[in-house]
């Protein structure tokens, strides 16, 4: 039996930005059968048009059949294995902490057979402007929280428990400039988290609106604590999923910083899932 109950809530958070995204660590596997190497140069173009080819960073690329996944960059080059019969589109290349413009998804990409040393190039994007306000009053917020949006929260709003080593201490007054694509959750005292996501070049500013926080308080009672139980948290209204988290083994769980929505509790209580 689970019940909910609704609580006024203030967050403070320590003011941070995530400038830069982690950079990942790629253990490359022996090659497979039906695979083919491949492998290049990364070159990264400032304002000015120069070259800068000595840079680390990642690409993601996409083949049918294989999805998406990332190939790490040193010092320029890359080396993965890929399928031998699909061709494969740069979803996105990122130098030296800051993201290429290569177009739109599918814009740049190579067929089979692959070459034996392919180079991508495309200009460092300009960083853009983000003003984070208040959803009511419009009014600029500061002491943000920002934290990366991390792969296995899939398509939730909320970032759910969160560590220390997933934020970084902001340095400036708003508004925050971001020099590199993907997802962020955002949180200011006081209010919700926000989800923006950066996909593509712009030369207006963004703005993101985060409304007044509340919390959530929720006691499983007759649970196992032995057993796996996960909670997920949605707006029935619109369908919108906020958290997708495990029920500690007190059965006790408190989520702050939730937007003022009606919000359905679901007890998941098998590994497939459902409810």
């Amino acid at each position: 039996m689970l019940h909910a109950m609704l609580r006024a809530s203030v967050t403070i958070a320590a003011a941070a930005i995530a400038q830069e995204a982690p950079k990942p660590v790629r253990v490359e596997e022996p090659p497979l059968r039906g695979t083919v190497r491949f492998a290049g140069k990364a070159v990264a173009l400032d304002a000015e048009g120069a070259a800068h080819a000595a840079q680390d960073g990642t690409l993601w690329l996409w083949q049918e059949g294989a999805s998406a996944f990332d190939v790490a960059v040193r010092a320029g080059r890359f080396e993965g294995w890929l399928l031998s019969e699909a061709a494969v589109r740069v979803v996105a290349v990122e130098l030296d902490g800051r993201s290429l413009d290569v177009g739109e998804f599918g814009d740049l990409q190579f067929e089979p057979p692959f070459a034996d040393d392919v180079t991508i190039t495309g200009p460092w994007i300009k960083p853009i402007e983000l003003h984070v306000v208040d959803a009511k009053s419009g009014a600029a917020l500061t002491d943000l929280e920002w934290i990366v949006r991390r792969r296995d929260s899939g398509l939730c709003s909320h970032p759910g428990r969160i560590s220390a080593a997933e934020t970084v201490v902001a340095a400036g007054p708003p508004p925050l400039r971001l020099a590199h694509f993907g997802s962020w959750y955002v949180c200011a005292p006081g209010h919700a988290w926000g989800l923006f996501d950066f996909r593509r070049v712009a030369d207006a500013p963004a703005v993101l609106e985060l409304a007044e926080a509340c919390a959530l308080t929720i006691v499983a009672k007759g649970v196992d604590p032995t057993l796996p139980v996960r909670v997920r948290l949605d707006v029935p209204s619109s369908g919108d999923e906020l958290l997708l988290v495990d029920l500690p083994p007190d059965g006790r769980l408190e989520v702050d910083s939730l937007p003022p929505e009606v919000v359905r509790v679901t007890a998941l209580l098998d590994f497939d899932g459902k409810p």
